[in-house]
């Protein structure tokens, strides 16, 4: 049966289909302008130049914009084509490539996952070999294909019109798509802002290259000395962008020298004057080409460096905090055993008092003084487990029946509304400390407890063997754990309790680290509270050795 949509869905899909159609208009526009300052520069055939940034952007509209954007892209091609020859069959077979160069290429950074920008040299390299020297061939070869075919092109044109076809993609997409990646995923500048002698250098080096020097009536050595500075000093702006601003500054500049270079150089200026304009942009060709790379594996190992340095100050800093964590360990331990045995003293004399026909107020106030010191003896054995000072009595332990024993311990402490689950596979066993154990137990439970206040729920523990690893997990239905809680909860003396002394977590940490374990928060999309996971080495499986039967023996006469 056919339902309708509701109309919120009905306006909704009006709304992604008038946006799309939007977007799509923009790009085939911004597509057309492009392309038709792209084809003033075709000085060697009608539909090829040394500079097609039209293919820079329709990659980059489909790498960032999908697969939405291709119709856009064909139209866009398709009118920039039929501006050239009214020969409109052979536009759109032309458009047909540069569409697949725009849906291999975005599909290729995609594949790259270059969605956070470049990491690393080898990604600009890779990107380099695969999107801006491989993509760029489809347009190239299937226009060409179709010149020949259907335009008439000679054959003996047709090698030199394909590469500077491919040449002036490679161009566009190096500097174009470059430069609107780096923009939008790129990190941000390391700066506030650009330096007053970067923005003078990029000017004169814009200035020489797109205008030419001016050298009135020297000599030839003074006028060529001239040109190769105005050549040279590209290089020094790119360089200092990608080191001070990275990716983004070098990506800048390398698109302000390139657009003053082949516009200076088609208008007949510039330090290539030879009187063909063509020739002038095929030769500056490999110089934009060299600069935007090195500029970009300029910027990406600046970038890397800096990454590294920060890894190191970061590694650095953890050294020094566990090193004062194990210092602050072994602290703990020490005074958390001389502090333990004056407690026992303390309890020891304060139960001799029971019983001796003190007044109500001293019975109480005894009683007093035996919780308090119980709570202490507490706090002592958390310290302790935390330093790992206490050595392990290890043996055989059930943890699925150790888990159930542990949820009866713990029934006077259930807040009201609150259900204990233990869902154990029989006969997993590990070989551990079962005090330690039972302890890392209750204090997972008592705080799924407290989680738990005011809300009805379940707390669920469950045991289960995995290869060779036993899995205990305790989630709860409370108020969940915050992501940046999650990273600290395993912190001593980090605490959300207002009361809470935050060594409860670290101490299970503890005890399933001296059990060779390990402990971790998971994530629950979807469900709401919080779950642990403790994975233990599983004790070896104990199996009993085949009964041989005794052979039968002949009934004697006294066995008769």
């Amino acid at each position: 049966m056919f339902v309708n949509p509701s109309p919120p869905e009905t306006a909704a899909r009006g709304v992604r289909i008038r946006t799309s159609l939007a977007l799509g208009l923009a790009v085939a526009v911004a597509y057309v302008l492009v392309g038709h300052l792209g084809l003033e520069l075709a000085h060697y055939q009608e539909r090829a130049t040394i500079i097609w940034a039209p293919s820079g952007l329709a990659i980059a509209a489909t790498w960032r914009f999908g697969n939405r954007v291709l119709w856009a892209v064909f139209l866009g091609a398709f009118v920039t084509n039929a501006l050239v020859s009214p020969a409109l069959v052979l536009s759109a077979l032309i458009a047909l490539g540069n569409t697949a160069e725009a849906f291999v290429g975005a599909l290729l950074m995609r594949r790259l996952n270059l969605s956070g920008g470049f990491r690393g040299a080898r990604e600009v390299l890779v990107y380099l070999a695969t999107v801006v020297f491989g993509a760029t061939m489809i347009a190239a070869l299937n226009g060409v294909t179709w010149l020949v075919l259907i335009d008439g092109l000679p054959l003996s044109e047709a090698w030199l019109t394909a590469i500077v076809w491919w040449l002036g993609d490679v161009g566009g997409v190096l500097v174009v798509t470059t430069l609107l990646l780096a923009w939008r995923h790129g990190p941000r500048l390391r700066t506030q802002r650009v330096a007053p002698g970067l923005i003078a250098l990029t000017a004169i080096a814009a200035a020489g290259i797109g205008v030419g020097p001016w050298v009135g009536d020297s000599s030839a050595e003074i006028a060529a000395g001239a040109s190769v500075l105005c050549l040279v000093l590209p290089y020094p702006a790119a360089a200092w962008a990608a080191i001070a601003h990275g990716l983004r500054g070098a990506s800048a500049v390398t698109a302000i020298i390139a657009l003053a270079a082949v516009g200076g150089t088609a208008a007949g200026a510039g330090p290539l004057q030879s009187g063909h304009a063509h020739l002038d942009i095929v030769s500056l060709w490999p110089m934009l080409a060299t600069l935007s790379a090195s500029a970009m594996l300029l910027a990406i190992g600046v970038e890397e460096r800096l990454r590294a340095e920060q890894r190191r100050v970061a590694l650095e800093s953890e050294l020094r905090r566990v090193r004062s964590l194990g210092e602050l360990g072994l602290l703990a331990g020490g005074v958390a055993h001389d502090f333990n045995n004056l407690l026992a003293v303390v309890q020891a004399n304060a139960k001799m008092l029971e019983g001796r026909g003190l007044s109500v107020i001293d019975d109480e106030c005894v009683a007093d003084i035996v919780e308090a010191a119980a709570r202490g003896q507490e706090l002592s054995e958390q310290l302790m487990a935390y330093a790992a000072c206490r050595p392990l009595a290890r043996r055989r332990v059930d943890l699925g029946q150790l888990a159930g024993e542990t949820a009866r311990l713990l029934t006077p402490h259930r807040p009201r509304g609150v259900d204990v689950s233990v869902r154990a596979e029989p006969g997993v066993e590990v070989i551990g400390d079962p005090v330690r154990l039972r302890q890392l137990l209750m204090n997972l439970v008592v705080n799924a407890f407290d989680a738990m206040e005011d809300r009805r729920g379940l707390v669920e523990i469950e045991v289960r063997r995995q290869a060779e690893r036993v899995v205990l997990t305790v989630s709860d239905e409370g108020v969940g754990i915050a992501p940046e809680v999650a990273a600290r909860i395993f912190e001593p003396f980090f605490s959300t309790k207002d009361e809470g002394r935050g060594l409860g977590l670290v101490a299970v940490a503890a005890i399933a680290r001296d059990h060779d374990g390990s402990v971790r928060v998971l994530e629950r999309p979807g469900q709401r509270g919080a779950a642990f996971s403790i994975e233990l080495p599983g004790a070896p499986i104990a199996t009993q050795p085949a009964m041989i039967p005794e052979p039968e023996r002949a009934a004697t006469p006294e066995a008769a």
